[in-house]
């Protein structure tokens, strides 16, 4: 054994990190053992009660964790990449946890690969792009255990996902609609319109969840858009009309400011300059009128961090706002991820 009191700070970190590297390499593997464990009944050949007991006693794991990781060997039964990152302790439990909704929906490759490059928090955005991509609603009560399929609540009763535009059918399109006032921080006068949409329906025909947006709009528009709607004009139609002529306006904008940057660029590249990594204001501009300051990917309302270039920069050279895309932490590392993979197959195609 080495004597500490020697050591320095750097190599004393160094081994702090070195054994805690190993604790959570060998616990995983460990946790991975369980279920093999538990189907051999060892536990009682080591006259132990129960496997809760085995795994208290020889790797202080607790019954919820031992729950976990034998309900994932389950459900990764038919997964054999899957069912291996989970017994060798290569991905811990609470990672494989995150994405076991999703084993059916997916390629399991595509899966492993974007559960092993990606963190935590960033998985489980990835999941739920997936599961906005495939149209699939989970509703389960907050004390069911899911894995994705079936689950059981505390009255013994199953819900199961549910696929919006597929089995089921909305039970109608506007649940509510509602308007109350309250104030800003200017004090002027807000009023909120709350819409519900009905998701979906249950097996049971009940109804879903109403999910709840909210318009903000001044007392002075709200009266103008009723007046307008009193005298019959469609204030529906209007709003797409306003709606299609932003898209329009934007399309034409975004085209100008890529003529500017591409010629902005081809002037430094002809003075034997690089392209500047910076972007320019116009381009800042015309992504914020786009998107304001949130993150690009539908359904995502996180504040947006970082820049992405849909073409890696490296080989564009170019900052073409029709290429970019404004995105949060976690979206830029899943467009990351994808760019890599990407990029892997077109060089190694042949």
């Amino acid at each position: 054994m080495k004597n500490l009191t020697k050591l320095s700070d750097k190599d004393l970190l160094a081994l702090c990190r070195e054994y805690g590297e190993k604790a959570i390499r060998f616990r995983r593997r460990f946790i991975g053992l369980l279920p093999e464990v538990k189907k051999r009944k060892l536990f009682e050949k080591k006259k132990c009660k129960s496997i809760y007991e085995f795994a208290a006693k020889h790797g202080g794991v607790s019954r919820e964790h031992v729950d976990r990781v034998v309900n994932l060997s389950d459900r990764f039964i038919e997964k054999p990449l899957l069912h291996s990152l989970l017994v060798n302790g290569e991905i811990s439990s609470n990672k494989l946890t995150r994405i076991a909704s999703i084993v059916d929906l997916i390629d399991e490759a595509d899966l492993v690969e974007a559960v092993m490059k990606l963190a935590c928090r960033t998985v489980e955005t990835y999941v739920r792009d997936v599961k906005n991509k495939f149209g699939v609603t989970e509703v389960s009560d907050k004390n069911s255990f899911d894995f994705g399929d079936s689950t059981s609540d505390f009255d013994g009763k199953s819900s199961r996902m549910r696929i919006e535009n597929g089995l089921f059918e909305p039970s109608n399109d506007l649940k509510s609609v509602h308007v109350h006032k309250s104030c800003v921080e200017d004090n002027a006068a807000i009023s909120q319109i709350e819409i519900g949409f009905n998701v979906g329906e249950c097996h049971e025909k009940e109804a879903l969840p109403i999910k709840k947006l909210q318009l903000k709009l001044s007392e002075e528009t709200l009266e103008n858009l009723l007046e307008l709607q009193e005298k019959g004009i469609s204030v529906d139609k209007l709003f797409r009309e306003f709606l299609q002529k932003r898209e329009e306006e934007l399309v034409e904008n975004k085209a100008k400011v890529a003529i500017k940057e591409k010629a902005k660029e081809a002037k430094r590249i002809e003075d034997g300059k690089a392209v500047s990594r910076r972007l320019s204001v116009g381009v800042k501009k015309v992504l914020e009128a786009e998107f304001g300051d949130r993150c690009s990917v539908s359904g995502c309302a996180r504040k947006s961090v970082h820049i992405h270039h849909k073409v890696p920069f490296s080989i564009s050279g170019s900052h073409d706002p029709r290429l970019l895309a404004p995105l949060c932490r976690e979206h830029h590392d899943i467009a990351h991820s994808v760019n890599v993979k990407y990029l892997e197959k077109k060089l190694f195609a042949k």
